[in-house]
């Protein structure tokens, strides 16, 4: 089977999905093929998991939760209810970061601003159609156009807004969507609070992958082809020439320009196995750093059906760990937080209780009291002690991805002043307590979710993968629209950014074509 195309996305996913939209309105006349490993769209089945072992700096192996490398249509990303966050201006920078014995690790600069990002943010919000309370919980809040306000507010909600406006932590209500496999973790609409009818994230018209389906059913000049593979990438004169496996056999994709959404491992992966290899490919890897804290109060907790309905999707966040707002704290990011037991359910709550504090149940807070579950999302220094390991012999068995991790003192640094905050935070509620606590410093946390880099993009070939228009260097006719050309992890939930990016680099292929 052979097919011409004038772009093949790679990928159905937040990235991909975001980038069909645009070049859809920017290269109207192109016919386009979106390819996803993913299975039936309607129930959003797809092939196994890959198997992902991350490697210590003294080579101890864990093997990372299937969900990292989801393989349903769409892949494994979220944006999570309540987590809708733009990058801020200096996450975009070269920001030095105090290393030991007098070392500085300085991050890689992006090639573009915040400015240039902010109408590529706007593009996505109005695809996603985001829900915020932020009027509801901020008399006189102004949601941009396109969003909707919920006008119902749970008490445990209002009760965590006023406890951290009354701590000077500036509180905002976060905005809720459906991007991704959010779904999965809370099955509420946003607007009317019902549970959703159907479990499968290309049913949800405020989900990125609705778009794409319904962008591609029955249409000629875009296609999706789902539980295909692509194995290979190679130019052929004009064109490129792409090798994708599916049921039926493997077909020969011949396409004018290539767009890799298919997520951080599998483009970097992608890439080595079409031998578009470059010095830091894989390298300048991080998760976004994580920290978990439950905080037991005395507050009585109301589980009435709507209550429980808002818990699912309220999130109330800060971004008071930013610089220069903390004296001597280069970059930080921001804590959120939500009505525990309601966000999680009892019995997930009670499970990660036990495996936070070694299974002693005196900690467990009672399911009348109000426990506070605050989520910080922080940068992550980017260095030469974290990469994507390329292709070895002795690499560990059965596994398709190996990643090196050793975390930067920065790292830890960050950590250890953010179960500071999770203790004056505690501190603002009654009886507030911390009662367990985790983060991902080490990488092995299995709560991480947001990857980042191993092509990144750059001004100059030496020192980056892809370029402004996050092209391949080597191959500009092949581009990179998912977390991987990121120089920097941000301090926030990276997925928006990501999409926003995908979206811009959408007009630069069309401009190319």
């Amino acid at each position: 089977m052979s097919v011409d195309v004038g772009v093949l996305i790679v990928g159905a996913g937040l990235s991909g999905s975001a980038a069909l939209a645009r070049l859809l309105r920017a290269a109207p006349r192109e016919r386009v093929l979106v390819v996803d490993e993913g299975g039936d769209p309607a129930n959003g089945t797809g092939a196994e998991a890959a198997r992902v072992v991350l490697r210590a700096s003294d080579r101890t192996a864990t093997t990372l939760d299937p969900w990292w490398t989801d393989r349903r249509l769409g892949g494994a990303a979220n944006l999570w209810y309540g987590q809708i966050s733009r990058f801020e201006p200096i996450d975009f920078a070269s920001l030095a970061f105090p290393g030991e014995g007098g070392s500085v690790a300085r991050s890689r600069p992006w090639p573009i601003d915040r400015a240039a990002l902010d109408p590529f943010y706007d593009f996505v919000e109005t695809l996603l159609s985001p829900v915020s309370a932020a009027p509801a919980l901020n008399p006189g809040a102004r949601l941009p156009e396109g969003w909707t306000a919920r006008r119902r507010v749970g008490r445990a909600e209002r009760a965590i807004h006023e406890a951290l406006a009354a701590g000077g932590w500036e509180p905002h209500a976060g905005a809720t969507c459906l991007g991704g496999h959010a779904w999965a973790a809370a099955p509420i609409d946003p607007v009317t609070l019902a549970p959703l009818r159907s479990g499968g994230p290309a049913d949800h018209a405020r989900n990125p992958v609705w778009h794409t389906r319904r962008a591609t059913e029955g249409a000629t000049r875009a296609t999706l082809w789902v539980g295909a593979r692509v194995l290979s990438v190679a130019p052929r004169g004009d064109d490129l020439e792409v090798r994708v496996e599916r049921a039926d056999g493997v077909a020969r994709v011949r396409a004018r320009a290539i767009v890799l959404a298919c997520g951080v491992l599998e483009t970097v992966a992608l890439l080595r196995r079409s031998g578009l290899t470059h010095p830091r490919l894989g390298r300048d890897f991080t998760f976004t750093t994580e920290a978990t804290a439950y905080v037991a109060t005395d507050l009585r907790r109301c589980a009435s059906a709507t209550e429980l309905a808002i818990a699912r999707m309220a999130a109330i966040s800060t971004k008071g760990l930013y610089a220069p707002s903390v004296p001597g704290l280069v970059k930080g990011g921001k804590i959120s937080a939500y009505d525990a037991r309601g966000f999680e359910g009892d019995a997930r709550h009670e499970r990660k209780i036990r495996a936070a504090t070694g299974s002693d149940p005196d900690l467990l807070s009672p399911a009348s009291r109000l426990t506070v579950k605050l989520s910080f999302k922080g940068e992550s220094v980017a260095w030469e002690g974290k990469r994507i390991a390329p292709p070895e012999p002795t690499a560990i068995d059965g596994a398709e991805h190996v990643l090196d991790y050793t975390p930067h003192p920065h790292d830890r640094r960050l950590v250890a002043r953010v179960r500071a905050a999770f203790a004056e935070i505690a501190a603002l509620f009654p009886g507030g307590r911390v009662i367990a606590s985790s983060d991902n410093v080490d990488g092995r946390d299995r709560s991480s979710a947001h990857l980042h880099g191993g092509a990144i993009c750059g001004t100059c070939a030496a020192a980056a993968v892809t370029d402004r228009d996050c092209a391949l260097f080597a191959e500009p006719r092949l581009f990179v629209a998912d977390a991987s050309i990121m120089p920097s992890s941000g301090a926030t939930n990276s997925s928006l950014t990501a999409m926003a990016n995908a979206a811009r680099v959408a007009d630069a292929v069309a401009a190319r074509l």
